[in-house]
């Protein structure tokens, strides 16, 4: 699965990539500098991860229906499970983008605290 997990992914790996690295500068940023506005910005980005996973994941189960009656009847099951599988690598990929940027989330929100706190 993980050897060409990006590829079977598709074309719907490139939107979250693209959105989930910027979630984490944000991420990062608002834990080195606590700007309000790096936290909103991470916010909507955060978002917009999910949601490009979601829709990657939709177009790619939407492909693999699309083109199962080319295949012959006795497989359909077996290819749509597979399409299924490959379709779900654009959300597998948005909640790690997502959790990894959670961490610089949390180490932001904590300093925060402190900051507050002194």
């Amino acid at each position: 699965m993980w050897s060409d997990f990006y590829r079977a992914g598709g074309f719907g790996m490139y939107p979250v990539t693209i959105f989930g690295f910027f979630l984490i500068v944000a991420c990062a940023l608002y834990a080195l500098r606590m700007r309000p506005e790096h936290a909103k910005l991470a916010r909507v980005l955060g978002v917009m991860t999910l949601l490009a996973g979601a829709l990657g994941t939709a177009t790619g189960i939407c492909n693999s229906a699309f083109y199962l009656p080319k295949v012959e009847q006795a497989r359909q099951l077996a290819v749509f499970a597979l399409g299924l599988q490959e379709s779900l690598h654009d959300t597998v990929l948005a909640l790690i983008l997502v959790l990894f940027a959670g961490l610089f989330g949390i180490a932001g929100v904590v300093r925060d605290a402190r900051a507050k706190a002194a």
